[in-house]
């Protein structure tokens, strides 16, 4: 299924290449951008605060709807503020992610308090498939495996994972991300970055994956109408 996206940056929704350059800008805000995603039953969304928390004016009332994920400067003290104002799931990346590890003892501070049916972890990655946190200028010294995300398993409910290197290139997905993550795990995962037309939300449907697009469809490369007929011609054979 494709899962639609929205990034903030300035209080304005923006869309990044490789998660540094400005590639454009949405004149209109996150709350109507995620009204349209729900008049249009498009669930499973994600909104990432780009600035650690800097946006959250901008995020909490386009979580009203309950349709989006929400991620950026989440912490132990405040993400029940997120949800309390209409998120599904809280993403984690940066916090548990560290150059030298993983946290683990903070991500089960996280399942202690939030649940893990609360939680997505968003372990974004690389050719080299280390994952890269801190808007994915530092690498860290974890590298994806199967066995990693069986053990992440147990303290999620989702993934979401970037191919950070055709993030926002619309040069295509990363084919061999995608195989891997096909079989890695019993977890749901959606899969972002390179994502430019219809048909590859039916080709990662059939290998069990959603898919997120984000500049191309906010570029107007891919059009709404197209991805919410996809999704209805899918849920339709499920």
């Amino acid at each position: 299924m494709f899962r639609p996206c929205i990034d903030v940056k300035f209080n304005q929704v923006v869309q990044l290449e490789q998660g540094e350059k400005l590639a454009l800008t949405d004149e209109r805000s996150p709350v109507e951008i995620a009204k349209i995603y729900q008049d249009d039953n498009l669930q499973g969304g994600h909104m990432i605060d780009l600035e650690g928390g800097s946006n959250k004016g901008v995020i909490l009332p386009a979580l009203q709807y309950g349709n989006l994920q929400v991620g950026g400067g989440i912490r132990l003290d405040n993400g029940k503020d997120y949800l309390n104002a209409g998120a599904t799931h809280l993403i984690f990346s940066s916090a548990v992610f560290k150059e030298d590890g993983i946290h683990w003892l903070m991500l089960e501070k996280l399942r202690d308090l939030y649940g893990a049916d609360k939680i997505v972890l968003a372990p974004d990655v690389k050719h080299d498939r280390h994952i890269y946190v801190n808007q994915w200028k530092s690498k860290t010294e974890v590298k994806l495996s199967r066995a990693l995300l069986e053990k992440l398993s147990e303290y999620c409910d989702e993934f979401l994972v970037h191919s950070i290197e055709v993030e926002g290139m619309e040069s295509g997905i990363d084919t061999e991300l995608v195989d891997f993550l096909a079989t890695s795990c019993d977890k749901k995962i959606t899969y972002a970055g390179g994502g430019t037309d219809v048909q590859v939300v039916r080709d990662l449907h059939k290998k069990g994956l959603d898919i997120t697009i984000g500049k191309a469809y906010f570029s107007g490369k891919v059009k709404h109408e197209d991805l919410v007929s996809v999704n209805r011609e899918l849920a339709a054979v499920l």
